[in-house]
């Protein structure tokens, strides 16, 4: 009587761990920050925060824009659906971060963008972010 006791037990702990490394693991994949990989979906993000709607964002990295090659610049066109193609520009301190966007015509004044990031190599945590996406998709975690 005392050994199955001592069975459930340990059986108990064990299911406790992990169900407490599965809940840490998922916590983790939630609580991380947003990173950004592209200046289009950087742009989108503040756009969005700003209640902006937008069709599509488009850079055009010109020829005077090129001779500097420490910072970034680059015009910008945004298509907002009933206002159409809006101008703008971008500006970099540096090639990934330190980028302010200018879209007059939208009410966006020299406003800051989320830097870049370099994507991670973590394969145990680029598969947890793939069945997170499925689970807020509607969708079974393996599909």
């Amino acid at each position: 009587m005392q050994s199955r006791m001592t069975l459930r037990t340990i059986i108990g702990v064990l299911a406790g761990l992990c169900l407490a490394c599965t809940l840490v693991g998922a916590l983790a994949v939630m609580l991380r920050p947003r990173t950004f990989s592209s200046r289009v979906e950087a742009i989108g993000y503040v756009l969005r925060q700003r209640g902006i709607t937008y069709q599509e964002i488009y850079i055009d990295h010109t020829w005077p824009d090129t001779v500097n090659t420490i910072s970034y610049g680059a015009n910008l066109v945004v298509i907002v659906g009933d206002q159409g193609k809006i101008g703008g520009r971008i500006d970099c301190k540096t090639m990934n971060d330190g980028c302010r966007i200018a879209l007059p015509k939208l009410g966006v004044d020299w406003t800051a963008i989320p830097d870049l990031t370099i994507p991670h190599d973590m394969p145990l945590l680029t598969w947890l972010e793939a069945r997170w996406v499925a689970v807020q998709a509607g969708k079974l975690p393996w599909e």
